[in-house]
């Protein structure tokens, strides 16, 4: 029920960016939705074209470093949360996640 939901807001989304096609909020939330439904590489897909329109946007640098941590892609994920974290200085919760992206980063290469 919930994945027919998920693909009727995307859907309902991807007519909105045809009518707006640089609306960068279209763009973040069906990425979000895109995550709610687990398809990953959609939602990085639609936060990076969210962040072409709105480069300035720190919570979706936040939530697109998320996407990459998820994927265990902690180099590409600590870009995000310091991009987020230089546009809103005051985000403590992106403060935190630098660190533990550059501890696993470490660990990923301990690793091979």
């Amino acid at each position: 029920m919930k994945e027919k939901l998920y693909d009727k807001a995307i859907m309902i989304y991807k007519k909105l960016i045809e009518m707006n096609p640089k609306k960068a909020a279209y763009f973040a939330s069906a990425a979000y939705a895109y995550g709610l439904k687990g398809d990953s590489d959609r939602q990085i897909e639609y936060y990076r074209l969210s962040l072409k329109f709105d480069p300035e946007d720190a919570d979706v640098y936040a939530s697109l470093g998320a996407a990459y941590e998820k994927k265990g892609l902690y180099a590409e994920a600590l870009k995000a949360y310091t991009d987020a974290y230089e546009l809103n200085p005051d985000a403590t919760q992106v403060a935190r996640k630098i660190p533990q992206m550059k501890i696993r980063i470490i660990q990923q290469k301990q690793k091979r």
